[in-house]
């Protein structure tokens, strides 16, 4: 799983809260240590603040999946 990460300040709580779901889900189920990106996700999203809805996110995470951290860091800076 992901380590913690800071979130900034614009309302990603959401996209870290979804991602970190996805990763504990695979770990318990499947026994492997995701770190997935947070960035991705929230550029599939559309970047929209309706769009961040969990619900909304894990059909964006369905429809389109998702890479990981090293392919697509959070920044670490506003």
């Amino acid at each position: 799983m992901s380590p913690v990460k800071d979130q900034l300040q614009g309302g990603f709580g959401a996209v870290f809260a979804t991602v970190a779901a996805l990763e504990s889900h695979i770990c318990i189920s499947q026994g492997i240590s995701l770190d997935l990106s947070e960035a991705h996700l929230f550029h599939l999203s559309g970047k929209n603040q309706m769009a961040l809805h969990p619900e909304n996110l894990l059909m964006v995470l369905r429809d389109a999946g998702i890479c990981d951290e090293a392919c697509a860091p959070f920044p670490q800076e506003a």
